[in-house]
């Protein structure tokens, strides 16, 4: 080497050369290593082995196998940079057996001695195959699906082992309807008293248009009015021809596992309910109001469940209802959530309606709530109907509604709200047939947006209209609407 120093202002001294050195780098061999070791696996063999001190030179290590502890017939089995120490070796049938060798190669190239022989041999442990094979098969999608349906055997127990009940109860409930007809039966049959016959107790007698039954054994010729031998059922004839009491409960349970489209599928049913209706007695019978005919009440629930691989469902409906004449009030309520593996679905409808002689009322909700993979909507409907008639006409005189339509939808590009309200009046006098005086108010508001512009939107409509009576056409009319509009975008 020669140096020279050089100054400020840029001037240099004489060079000096240096003594000549020669540099010979890294002397000797890498060392072997330290321990090499081969592990059974499950087809397959583990192989290890250990750095000895002084190796942080180390560039990689060289393996070899063969079928003999020899240096005949040994192949490579890969090169393996430090400081990788371990190595699995895969793909193998069980007891599969080699020879295994390592040596180290160091970053100057040069190569180290080769190891000790190690024999190496793929698992013949059966438990070892057994715990391999049940991971793998029950961590599969065919494992699941095979488990789930072996899952299913407890449950299906458990449903057979209700057979026996279902079948009680309907030996039960056909108990009871054969004792209700056989009891039917005897209050049709029921014969009028006769002074002549005497009477077994439990017969039926009819008397002055009224139902007995004996206590006891009866003499001839002893009233069906005297109480120490009969008892009075009630203001009954005969079901044929007067008067009958009728109630009915229904509860009943259905359950089922089957097969359908080759998909295992648990289905459940279940319909409640309670069921009243009563006759009037003979005419001329001073308890009952004029004119009546029928009454009847009745609360009906009647739910569904079913659920599959893919799809669950549920579904509920309840119904309230009382008639008398020509009175009438209902409720129902309709109930339904859908889930599958692309969307999910719950609805909700409701009505809760009046009449009376001509006059009705209706309240009707209906709401809606929808979601998939790339939307969402959601929507509310409500209607509010009222009419009256005067008596003695045909035609709805006054009438009034009120309607209200409310959606909410939004997917990835966009997003909507509409909100729609439309009310309504008319009055027509009595005893015409056309509407005579009108008035509606309709209101639609939207709002919309996406990822470019945004719109708001209302639009209010305002009609009146006016027709003298018993006149067809429509003399005066007026009507107002306003459209209002906002509308932005990037560019303006």
């Amino acid at each position: 080497a020669r140096v020279r120093a050089i100054n400020s202002v840029d001037v240099s001294s004489v060079p000096k050369s240096s003594a000549l050195t020669n540099i010979t780098g890294k002397v000797g061999l890498p060392p072997a290593v330290a321990s090499f070791t081969a592990m059974p696996l499950v087809f397959g063999i583990s192989l290890n082995w250990l750095f000895p001190a002084g190796a942080e030179d180390t560039l990689r290590t060289e393996l070899e196998y063969g079928p003999n502890n020899s240096d005949l017939g040994m192949i490579k089995l890969g090169d393996f940079a430090y400081p990788i120490a371990t190595h699995t070796m895969t793909g193998l049938s069980a007891g599969s057996s080699f020879w295994f060798r390592a040596r180290l190669v160091d970053r100057s190239g040069n190569v180290g001695q080769w190891s000790n022989f190690v024999s190496g041999k793929s698992s013949t442990d059966q438990t070892e195959y057994d715990d391999y094979f049940s991971k793998r098969i029950t961590s599969s999608a065919l494992g699941q699906e095979l488990l789930s349906e072996i899952e299913l055997i407890p449950i299906i127990k458990i449903e057979s082992d209700k057979i026996p009940d279902i079948e009680t109860s309907l030996v039960q409930t056909q108990s009871q309807i054969s004792q209700m007809q056989a009891e039917i039966a005897d209050i049709s049959g029921a014969g009028e008293w006769d002074n002549t016959a005497s009477y077994l107790s439990g017969q039926l007698v009819k008397y002055q248009g009224k139902l007995y039954s004996a206590k006891q054994t009866v003499p001839a010729g002893t009233l069906p009015t005297n109480t120490t031998y009969w008892t009075k059922i009630g203001e009954y004839s005969s079901l044929g021809e007067a008067v009958s009491a009728l109630t009915v409960r229904l509860d009943t349970v259905e359950t089922s596992i089957d097969t359908i489209d080759d998909k295992l599928v648990s289905q459940a049913a279940r319909v409640d309910g309670i069921f009243a209706q009563v006759n009037p007695p003979l005419s001329g019978d001073m308890s009952w109001d004029a004119g009546t005919t029928e009454v009847l009440a009745g609360v009906w629930s009647e739910q569904y469940a079913r659920a599959s691989a893919d799809e669950a469902l549920a579904t509920s409906i309840d119904f309230v209802s009382a008639t008398l004449v020509n009175n009438q009030a209902a409720i129902t309520i309709e109930k339904n959530a859908r889930v599958t593996a692309d969307e999910s679905l719950a609805s909700q409808i409701s009505t809760v309606f009046a009449i009376t002689n001509q006059n009705a009322a209706l309240i009707k909700n209906e709401q809606i709530a929808r979601t998939d993979a790339d939307s969402a909507l959601a929507q509310n409907i409500t209607t509010v109907q009222a009419s009256a008639t005067a008596a003695n006409t045909k035609a709805t005189q006054n009438a009034a509604a009120i309607q209200t339509e409310q959606t909410a939808r939004a997917n990835a590009d966009s997003a909507l709200a509409q909100n729609i309200t439309t009310v309504q009046a008319s009055a027509t006098a009595a005893n015409t047939k056309a509407t005579q005086n009108a008035a509606a108010i309709q209101t639609e508001q939207t709002a919309r947006a996406n990822v470019d512009s945004a719109l708001a939107q209302n639009i209010t409509t305002v009609q009146a209209s006016a027709t003298a009576a018993n006149t067809k056409a429509t003399q005066n009319t007026a009507a107002i609407q306003t459209e209002q509009t906002a509308r932005a975008n990037a560019d303006s």
